[in-house]
């Protein structure tokens, strides 16, 4: 006995396998990302890291300089305050030992004897010593060469020749390397007798330096012998 085929079975569609659910998707997705990134994000992730630190050792190089300099103009600042910070109190004093100087330049030579006029110039001298003590002195200046950065001409007299200082009316001073102030003076072409010095003190310089050496060894040598009988 044969059996028929069923009807209502073969008019029935095939079933479809249904895809997971949402739990085993959310499984599969977290998986993947525990898995880790990948090589190339890897590359990309480490140049970017050794670029920021390339940039921090720049500006970290470049503070530190920055503060070298700041540390050695600080203390050059500092150098330079304690060098001059008496400036102010020697130029106010320079005054007082210009009357000083006027006063025993206009006193008779018979009161300069005195013990009380004696003793008025020592408290002159202690003001002066007190002035070199604190890095003050004077500038020498007669019958130098006129120099505007130490010189100050009042009075210039006409003639040929190198300006000279031909005459000091109040002396200058200088603190390290800066000037107090700079020498009153008067300026002119420098004496005859002086410019005729110079000349001859070259002349016989140039003299001694072209002389024969054979010629001064001869007469050393007939000098060195003595006269026979």
């Amino acid at each position: 006995m044969t059996t028929e085929p069923d009807p209502a079975a073969e008019s029935q569609p095939e079933q479809v396998e249904q895809p997971q659910d949402a739990e085993e998707v959310a499984t599969a997705e977290t998986a993947t990302e525990e898995a880790g990134p990948s090589v190339e994000d890897l590359q990309e992730q480490l140049a970017a890291a050794r670029a920021d630190v390339g940039d921090m050792r720049d500006r970290w190089q470049r503070s530190a300089a920055d503060f070298s300099n700041y540390r050695r103009r600080q203390q050059f600042d500092q150098e330079e305050v304690a060098k001059y910070a008496a400036l102010p109190a020697l130029t106010d004093l320079l005054p007082i030992l210009d009357n000083f100087e006027r006063a025993f330049e206009a006193l008779p030579g018979e009161l300069r004897q005195l013990t009380w006029i004696q003793g008025i110039f020592q408290i002159g001298q202690l003001l002066l010593q007190t002035l070199l003590r604190q890095g003050a002195q004077p500038i020498d200046a007669l019958n130098q060469p006129f120099d505007p950065r130490y010189h100050e001409a009042v009075t210039h007299e006409e003639g040929e020749g190198t300006n000279t200082v031909l005459e000091v009316f109040q002396t200058g001073y200088t603190l390290h390397e800066r000037v107090l102030r700079p020498a009153l003076v008067k300026v002119g072409p420098a004496p005859k007798d002086e410019e005729q010095q110079s000349e001859g003190s070259d002349a016989s310089q140039d003299d001694s330096a072209t002389s024969d050496p054979a010629a001064d060894t001869a007469s050393a040598a007939d000098q060195a012998v003595p006269p026979t009988d």
